[in-house]
């Protein structure tokens, strides 16, 4: 095979990948930077629909989503930087074939002369950048392949665990992260041993050590098994361990300004974030009042202004996923929701939930609680999402600033329970 001929049509390609590059280089630019609103999207819409054990894997995800959105902003942004150089480089040679004129009067010829041997060639110099180009542009093509083999792997090993938790009521979510992470430390251990390692010349190197690399790699990227290996053991056997350290001591900065983009996902997902979540009055968000939170999902307690001119705060609260099992906790189960399809059933559903916020919610203003309060179960127009109305009478209210707390039966590790602030100022 490494004598096989290539054929002239493949040879032409080659040489002119730079045209492809560059057209895929700022398509992938724009689909990056694109991407990043529908990560946010994406977590925010999980925040809703998973529980926190679910949650707790997801919260993962999303910060790699957005390590990996980063990685490939700066490298194909880079990338095409460096093929915007080396156009130039080539015109210029085209321009200038014999590169520095040391005949120049300008400048003394022994000065000439040095930097003419220094920068001997721009044909040479072009050839250079090119192939690290080409580098760049293939290692980008094997993240790819490994981010959506990881992503994958990701929802798979949540799905069996919400599956079997449907099923037996138990969670194994944390059973099945560390058998993968043991399985990965004894793949990780035997590649050392006995790939670059003192036992890469032994007996049972030479007889294991690639079919159980073979099966892993396979198990590991599904069906980008074959582009994503052979641009791999390409590119690692023809780099030094310095070239191959320094992609990433390179991530370093990119993984800083991820995980500062991620403190968002954090504070939506994991619980105790979630726990403080707008707890306090000075940290009310714009999603708190429907004049400010624009098309945004409603993840929070809405009013429909932080500026109270009318006699009546109009309050929604969501139905989020991840309280569901405090609302049984105070409520007992719901048993009209075996079958949806039934009207009666629906309508039943309902007046338990209704029911249901009665006792999970509790609703003051300044302190002075609202036991009065009804809740409408309903979806709200805005993004359809589904969540409890209410109407608060603030009539006899001064005007000023005022604080609307709600009370609910979400609790945290110390059996703290949440308590959601939304400050407003009412107006005549």
């Amino acid at each position: 095979m490494e004598n096989a001929i290539k054929p002239n049509w493949l040879e032409t390609l080659e040489k002119q990948s730079w045209q492809t590059e560059l057209i895929a280089s700022g398509l992938a630019i724009y689909g990056s930077i694109s991407i990043g609103p529908l990560i946010n999207e994406a977590a925010v819409v999980s925040s809703t629909i998973f529980p926190d054990r679910v949650l707790n894997v997801l919260m993962w995800m999303f910060m790699y989503f957005h390590l990996v959105q980063a990685i490939l902003v700066f490298a194909f942004i880079l990338h095409l930087i460096m093929r915007i150089v080396w156009a130039g480089i080539i015109g210029l040679s085209s321009v200038y074939p014999n590169g520095i004129n040391i005949e120049n009067k300008t400048y003394p010829k022994h000065f000439l002369e040095k930097i003419k041997n220094e920068f001997p060639n721009l044909s040479e110099y072009s050839i250079e950048i090119d192939k690290i180009c080409s580098r760049v542009f293939a290692n980008l093509c094997f993240i790819i392949f490994l981010f959506l083999s990881i992503s994958i792997w990701i929802l798979i090993i949540a799905c069996i665990s919400e599956l079997y938790y449907y099923v037996f009521e138990v969670e194994i979510l944390k059973y099945i992260l560390i058998t993968v992470a043991a399985i990965y430390i004894v793949i990780a251990l035997l590649s050392y041993l006995f790939m670059i390692g003192p036992k890469k010349e032994s007996s049972f190197a030479k007889k294991y050590t690639y079919k159980y690399n073979r099966v892993f790699s396979k198990v590991l990227l599904f069906g980008f098994y074959k582009p994503a290996s052979h641009i791999m053991w390409t590119q690692r056997t023809n780099q030094t361990t310095q070239q191959f350290l320094l992609g990433f001591i390179l991530l370093l900065p990119i993984s800083f300004y991820s995980g500062i983009k991620t403190g968002k996902v954090i504070s939506q997902l994991e619980p105790t974030e979630y726990f403080q979540l707008n707890s306090i009055a000075y940290d009310a968000d714009a999603s708190n009042y429907l004049d400010t939170n624009g098309d945004s999902r409603i993840i929070r307690p809405l009013i429909q202004s932080r500026l109270i001119s009318k006699n009546y705060i109009e309050l929604f609260i969501p139905e989020l996923k991840r309280e569901e099992l405090h609302k049984i906790q105070i409520c007992g189960e719901d048993t009209a929701k075996v079958d949806k399809t039934v009207l009666k059933n629906r309508i039943d559903q309902s007046k338990f939930k209704e029911e249901c916020a009665k006792k999970y919610y509790s609703i003051s203003i300044n302190n002075d609680e609202d036991t009065t309060t009804k809740y409408e179960f309903r979806k709200h127009p805005l993004n359809g999402e589904k969540g409890f109305l209410t109407y608060l009478n603030v009539q006899n209210l001064n005007n000023g600033q005022h604080l609307l707390k709600i009370s609910t039966g979400y609790k945290n590790t110390e059996g703290e329970f949440a308590t959601r602030v939304i400050p407003f100022f009412k107006v005549e």
